[in-house]
């Protein structure tokens, strides 16, 4: 690491990620909960907040829409061919389905550039494991990071 801070809390996370063998269950909790605007609209996530695309439903008028249900269900990574097969998929699980649906036209799966970037990371991340095992100095490494608190995250996140 010769000194230099991590400034990136994806990287950090990775690096911490496979120094403590823990797989990502998922990347958000996109589908496990509900965002309710004042209104009483319901979305799957707050970055689908007023997309009518995405609306789940209304709690003052107590209907809901199957279909958007359905979508969402359907959208894990697990079922998602190009994620199925990727070597990164437990570190990375998908991506942000809000930001994939921002920049693929509401398409809820990330593109080839959001891998590329992803895999680029990680790889990284590797290296930076290697290169500190090679220079005694992993612990080091593992102890700034897990100092740092830019790299919690929310424990129902991690298995």
């Amino acid at each position: 690491m010769n000194g230099e801070k991590i400034e990136s809390k994806f990287f950090s996370e990775q690096i911490l990620n496979l120094m403590d063998r823990k797989i990502k269950k998922s990347f958000c909790d996109f589908g496990n909960f509900v965002s309710i605007t004042p209104e009483g609209n319901m979305y799957p996530c707050t970055h689908f907040v007023y997309n009518d695309k995405f609306e789940i439903g209304n709690i003052y008028k107590n209907n809901e829409n199957p279909e958007v249900l359905k979508n969402c269900m359907r959208s894990s990574c697990e079922k998602y061919k190009p994620c199925k097969s990727c070597w990164i998929l437990g570190l990375c699980s998908g991506g942000c389905k809000g930001s994939a649906a921002f920049y693929n036209k509401d398409n809820l799966f990330i593109n080839d550039e959001y891998c590329k970037t992803r895999m680029a990371v990680v790889e990284k991340a590797i290296k930076t494991i290697v290169d500190s095992y090679k220079n005694n100095t992993l612990e080091k490494l593992q102890k700034s990071l897990k100092k740092d608190k830019t790299t919690e995250m929310s424990p129902n996140r991690w298995r």
